[in-house]
């Protein structure tokens, strides 16, 4: 073979090898292959050999996505996606297909970046519209930075369709600010709606800018593009546009109300009610402040306007606005309307017992309460072993912790008014009655049973008391009322163990059993010392303690004292902090009285009058004010007469002006008067100057000038003229009495004798007899009227003598007695003097007679005993005024002290229309 064949063989066998080796397909051609002929896993097996899962060739990536898409390999697939995209990152449908894998795999947020992708390919209105798109799927996915972003892009437009769906992802976002701008730049363009204004409003609002938001509401309700009115209020235009918009309307208000703007919500609320006739609610807000701002007139017409309604809570309101304007009939007027609509409803019948009461009908404000209670306890409903058992500890074993109503308060509110207008009308009984009933209703209340106790010492069973008190601590051991009662109780009855073992259980027991201790000691035990030393102790116990037990006790040792005043002080400044405690007021009522500070004690007992009328502790007191008031009246009377005797005596020695200097300067003057009117010749020209020597006046003082020409006038017999200067000295007397004694001002009108029309046809006796010294004795006496209960027929007075020891001498009282049948004017003494006027005698010594009204015979019966003297015996006719105890009236005590109080009251207006001089019933002191 030659070489030339040689070459051609190993071409041909070159050319078959190649031939061979090109003709056998690669693995990835056979995956083609096989994929093509369905295959999947023959192609998968290739393609894996061929190692095109790393292959950039988009059409076996492709056939790759296509493969896992079948065999359900969602991920895969996506992977496959994901590296065909990056091949082919401008292509369309391929981002399409992507985001679309993104969602199937759940990954939304990577579909909608891949979207982006999508979008950052077009360009105007497809680029927009896409946009938005995405926008609102970052928004359902809360992506809000993505959807910031996104919307920042698209507000840039002027596309009305994107402004608008970037304005509603500016609202649901609550990008307020945006939502403000983006709505200014709508309005722009031209496209005007409501809404757009409302979202405005509505953004200012929950930017806090609350005067813009209020403009921009009303800017909303307004057809005025350039409204601006803040202060607005007439923005209703009917009943329906305000029924369309009420939450606007409601809006606008409870902003004008954040802002305190009263006189604008006023204004807002008059007018809606004149546009919708029955918005009461708004009619009466606009009440409320039509009285605050004081419109009366206002107000009552709009009051009267929503008395229309039927509906008892509009009713109920305006009963209420009446009340607080003082109006009480109206209130009652509104509320029985609302009680007739709804006579169940609690709070309707609350506020009308409440006005009753204001309005002084007790009676039926108490029934009321009654009802009231008992639809509270309707709703209450306690078990019957809540009822009945006493002991709450043995009621929480057996049933658990006791029931607490919602509506306890109220009832126990409504108790307690219940008590206290039993209290108020007088019925004690009854209230006491009703005391026992709550106590069955509710044994484990306390302050019930406390109430009840208290009613028990009134009605003066204090066993009974002790029972209810002891009961108190069996449920709360620790109650003060009931612990000290009874701790006192043990004291009384001298049992100190027991005492100190129930004081124990208060807190504080010890420095109370001190207290106790010594209370003890300073009320009961008659050792003077030790109550001195005892009250010494009780200044530093009681420091820094607002006890009243220690205010009592302290008190009680500035009494023992004599020191009235101090304890009157200490009792005030306790009542600084507890102004309620009844029980101080009452000591210090008695306090004034011992002090003689009667205008305070009749000021205090005024004060618990219109609390507690007719409470026990307070009609003592009254009582006990009323005898000292007037004992001391007769008291000062009795001083009087005692001067004018040492007067009469002409004592003038050096010793008694020394002695009593002040209170003969006070009286002197008012003795020269009596005596110049009367013509009585103890006086001389000598006194007269001995007089003015010690009061150091002049000769022309007016009070002498007085004295010198009611004496001339006397002496010329010009009766009437001498009355009237004898009025004129008195006129100008104003007598401060301040020596041993609280200052009291006694005043004296004029008189004269026109006024006395019957004064110098009245047989007007005097008396003065000589004395072993041969000298006048001048004595004024005092009159005691006695009115005796009885038949008015029968009424009588008497006119009885004083007397007085001075300087171991007995003078006779020679009383000046007057025709007093003149006085007989007032309503409770029409008859004073039926018969006669009688004067007794002391010693037998005289009987001076008086005009014999009627009976003779009578007063001549009278004078029995007074020895020596004849009934015809006439002692001069004068003029004189016995200012003396005319309140002493000597009625039996257990008579009612109001029909004492009110006879007294009578007299003093009778012998103000005689004399003309003025007698108040608390300042006619001496």
């Amino acid at each position: 073979m030659t070489i030339i064949d040689t070459k051609l063989l190993a071409l041909f066998v070159t050319i078959i090898v190649m031939l061979t080796v090109l003709s056998v397909p690669s693995n990835s051609k056979l995956g083609e292959i096989y994929f093509k002929s369905f295959k999947y896993d023959l192609a998968l097996e290739y393609y894996n050999k061929s190692n095109a899962l790393d292959s950039n060739s988009p059409k076996i990536l492709k056939q790759l996505r296509d493969y896992f898409l079948v065999q359900g390999e969602i991920q895969k697939a996506l992977q496959m996606q994901d590296k065909v995209c990056d091949v082919l990152s401008r292509n369309e449908n391929e981002l399409l297909e992507l985001a679309k894998l993104y969602d199937w795999n759940n990954k939304p947020y990577e579909g909608l970046k891949t979207k982006e992708r999508l979008a950052a390919l077009y360009n105007g209105e497809a680029k927009n519209e896409l946009l938005s798109e995405i926008a609102q799927g970052y928004r359902w996915l809360r992506r809000y930075d993505d959807a910031d972003r996104l919307a920042e892009l698209l507000d840039q437009t002027d596309k009305i369709q994107y402004l608008l769906s970037t304005l509603e992802y500016y609202v649901s976002s609550s990008n307020f600010p945006k939502v403000i701008e983006l709505t200014e730049k709508i309005t722009k363009l031209g496209v005007h709606s409501r809404r757009f204004k409302l979202l405005k409003a509505q953004s200012f609002e929950a930017e806090g800018k609350i005067y813009q938001s209020i403009i921009a509401y009303k800017k909303y309700l307004s057809d005025d593009s350039n409204f601006h009115d803040y202060n607005s209020t007439q923005i209703v235009p009917s009943a329906s546009f305000y029924a369309d918009n009420l939450r606007t309307y409601e809006k606008i208000i409870e902003l004008h109300q954040k802002q305190n703007d009263e006189e604008i919500l006023m204004d807002l609320y008059l007018a809606i009610f004149t546009k919708v006739s029955n918005e009461y609610e708004i009619a009466l807000s606009a009440a409320v402040l039509l009285y605050k701002f004081k419109e009366t007139n206002r107000l009552v017409e709009l009051l009267e306007r929503i008395y229309i309604s039927n509906r008892y809570r509009d009713l109920y309101r305006t009963g209420d606005i009446y009340r607080l304007m003082g109006m009480q009939k109206d209130a009652v007027r509104h509320l029985e309307k609302a009680y007739k609509l709804s006579p169940k409803n609690t709070e309707v019948i609350e506020a009308l017992a409440d006005v009753y009461e204001e309005l002084g009908e007790n009676k039926k404000a108490l029934r009321l309460q009654y009802k009231l209670l008992k639809l509270l306890e309707k709703k209450e409903r306690p078990s019957q072993s809540y009822r009945y058992i006493y002991d709450s500890e043995y009621y929480a074993l057996l049933n658990g912790p006791a029931p607490i109503s919602r509506n306890r308060s109220r009832i126990k509110n409504t108790q307690k008014k219940i008590l206290f207008l039993l209290e108020k009308i007088g019925d004690k009984k009854e209230r006491h009655k009703e005391l026992i009933r709550f106590v069955e209703r509710y044994p484990l209340d306390t302050q019930i049973r406390v109430e009840l106790a208290y009613s028990y010492l009134d009605l003066k069973q204090e066993d009974k008391a002790l029972v209810e008190f002891k009961k108190v601590l069996e449920i709360n051991n620790q109650d003060r009322d009931a612990v000290l009662f009874i701790v006192d109780h043990y004291i009384q009855d001298r049992q100190y163990v027991s005492a100190k073992q129930t004081l124990e259980l208060l807190p504080d027991s010890k420095k109370d059993f001190d207290l106790l201790n010594r209370k003890e000691a300073v009320y009961r035990v008659t050792d003077p010392d030790l109550a001195d030393q005892i009250c010494d102790e009780l200044q530093d116990l009681s420091k820094n303690r607002n006890n009243y037990s220690y205010v009592e006790l302290k008190s009680r040792c500035f009494d023992q004292n004599d020191q009235p005043e101090l304890a009157i002080e200490l009792i005030k400044k306790y009542l600084k902090k507890d102004k309620t405690n009844k029980y101080a007021k009452i000591s210090l009522g008695y306090y004034y009285l011992k002090a003689k500070e009667f205008d305070s004690a009749n000021a205090l007992i005024k004060e618990l009058e219109s609390q507690k009328p007719n409470d026990t502790d307070l009609k003592e007191l009254k009582r006990q004010a009323y005898l000292a008031e007037n004992n001391f009246k007769k008291q000062r009377a009795w001083y009087f007469s005692t001067y004018i005797h040492l007067f009469s005596e002409k004592f003038n020695g050096v010793s008694f002006w020394d002695y009593d200097a002040k209170i003969l300067k006070n009286f002197y003057p008012f003795a020269f008067g009596v005596s110049y009117s009367l013509q009585d010749p103890f006086y001389s020209s000598g006194l007269i100057d001995d007089l003015k020597l010690h009061l150091n006046v002049e000769k022309n003082n007016s009070y002498f000038l007085n004295f010198y020409v009611g004496q001339n006038l006397k002496n010329n017999n010009q009766f009437n003229a001498g009355v009237s200067g004898f009025s004129a000295l008195t006129k100008n007397l104003n007598l401060n009495l301040d020596v041993n004694y609280r200052k009291q001002v006694f005043e004296l009108s004029s008189m004269t004798a026109s006024q006395m029309p019957t004064v110098s046809n009245a047989d007007l006796s005097f008396s003065y007899t000589a004395s072993s010294k041969n000298s006048y004795n001048f004595s004024a006496g005092f009159l005691d009227y006695e009115i005796f209960k009885g038949n008015e027929s029968h009424q009588y007075a008497r006119a009885s003598l004083g007397w007085d020891h001075v300087f171991s001498e007995r003078f006779s009282a020679g009383p000046f007695a007057y025709q007093l049948q003149t006085l007989a004017t007032g309503n409770l003494i029409k008859t004073l003097l039926p018969d006669f006027i009688s004067i007794q005698c002391i010693n037998g010594t005289y009987w001076h007679k008086l005009r014999d009204f009627e009976s003779p015979s009578s007063l001549s019966n009278r004078s029995t005993g007074c020895l020596g003297v004849s009934t015809t015996d006439e002692v001069g006719t004068g003029v004189y005024f016995n200012f003396a105890n005319i309140t002493n009236w000597y009625i039996d005590e257990n008579q009612d002290l109001e029909l004492r109080v009110e006879l007294d009251q009578s007299i003093y207006q009778d012998l103000n229309q005689f004399f003309n001089i003025y007698l108040g019933y608390n300042k006619w002191y001496f």
